[in-house]
């Protein structure tokens, strides 16, 4: 068959209609394809080398003899199609589509383009796995929908990874696990996000849940749905429940029985988790303090949960005012009220193990003194060098002994004799 790779076959960048085991473009030429569907088995191009396949045009990368690499650019315009068949493997450095992108292979595209208009949308599906590692860009309606169809509902992975600035992939559905990556921005959410498997969400800058936001995750154990806010906020919007009086209500996260979803951020004093009674908002069954995404510190909580990289320090005290008669004993009664905290943060009320008593360092007992008939213990701000307290039951006060007890600090009571 004619080669792409021979010049002589070409009509200006235009290539014939043919199909093709192989081509290799290495001298900087352009081609566009506009009608006819190509089958080919690898490709190659070098930096500036383009690939248009313009309206009517199709291209299928079939996976024979090797790797395909793009290092120009690849536009898929309306009306056409670009598939990377179930055996194929391609490598591509910018890739725009407002046609349909078929990947039932495997597909690294460094920047990646989903155009639209009016009249039409690109569209990334496919059975295969597509990892985007720069740049992505979606074009969005004046009604700040998008355009496009990204994963299809088929795709068996998707990795989207934004390199600086916010990533805002708009709505998404996969048949697999799905990641999104702004590696130096935000990740910003506000359609509807769909998993087979599982689903990651990281934003180095902070995660933004929309009004409209929800994410589904398919994976039936484990740790089905996690969201990495970094040093950043995470931020869920639930609109107070405003929506709910004009649309049905979201919920926004939507895990399997026996899986879980995990919300890590930085601080929750810069957060917002939405009213719990609310569907959009998110009612967590623990929280965990110290632990980043990705460290070897175990997940401590069990069901879903809410973990913060800062380590609040809780500082015990005591107040109020403790009493210790000096009966001999080591303890003074505490109480819950003479033990107070501060560090807390979120309004967290930190459990403290209190003892039931003080240990006091004065184990001296009460002056003492005694009559003929019996001892008699009292007070210390009651004692007189003459005089005791009156007897139980009596208004007559008792007289002390003699010298018995004057000015001594502890002394031993019992009977004593005249």
């Amino acid at each position: 068959s004619e080669r792409w790779g021979d010049p002589t076959n070409w009509t200006g960048d235009r290539l014939p209609g043919v199909g093709e085991a192989g081509a290799d473009l290495v001298n900087g030429a352009n081609i566009s394809l506009s009608s006819g569907t190509r089958q080919i088995g690898s490709f190659t191009t070098v930096p500036g080398a383009d690939l248009t396949i313009a309206s009517g045009g199709a291209l299928v990368l079939e996976g024979q003899p090797g790797i395909s690499t793009f290092q120009g650019a690849v536009t898929v315009g309306a009306g056409s199609s670009f598939t990377i068949a179930s055996a194929a493997t391609a490598n591509l450095a910018s890739l725009e589509t407002t046609g349909d992108v078929i990947v039932d292979g495997t597909a690294t595209i460094t920047a990646f383009g989903l155009r639209g208009n009016d009249l039409y949308e690109g569209s990334l599906a496919g059975s295969g796995s597509v990892t985007i590692t720069d740049n992505f860009v979606r074009d969005r309606r004046t009604d700040a929908t998008s355009y496009g169809n990204l994963g299809g509902g088929t795709l068996s992975s998707l990795s989207i990874t934004q390199a600086s600035g916010q990533l805002d992939p708009g709505p998404v559905s996969v048949a697999g696990s799905l990641a999104l990556n702004a590696a130096a921005g935000d990740l910003y959410i506000h359609d509807a996000i769909s998993a087979g498997t599982t689903f990651l969400g990281r934003g180095a800058n902070g995660i933004t849940l929309d009004l409209y936001a929800s994410i589904h995750a398919g994976a039936t154990s484990g740790d089905s749905l996690v969201l990495d806010a970094g040093t950043g906020h995470f931020y869920n919007y639930d609109g107070g429940g405003f929506q709910q009086t004009i649309f049905p209500p979201v919920i926004r996260f939507d895990v399997q029985p026996g899986a879980r979803w995990l919300v890590y951020s930085n601080s929750p004093e810069r957060d917002g988790l939405g009213f719990i009674d609310l569907p959009e908002g998110l009612a967590y069954q623990f929280k965990q303090y110290g632990k980043a995404y990705g460290d070897t510190t175990p997940v401590a909580g069990t069901g879903n949960g809410i973990i913060y990289r800062v380590s609040p320090t809780i500082t015990p005290g005591l107040t109020g005012t403790i009493t210790k008669a000096y009966d001999g004993t080591t303890d003074a009664a505490l109480t819950a009220p003479n033990y107070t905290t501060s560090g807390a943060i979120d309004g967290d009320a930190p459990p403290l193990a209190r003892r039931a008593a003080a240990r006091s360092a004065n184990t001296r007992r009460l002056p003492c003194c005694w009559s003929r008939a019996a001892p008699m213990r009292f007070s210390q701000a009651a004692w007189s060098a003459s005089t005791a307290p009156a007897r139980s039951g009596s208004s007559a006060p008792r007289r002390a002994w003699p010298g018995a007890c004057r000015g001594r600090a502890a002394c031993t009571c019992g009977p004593r004799s005249a």
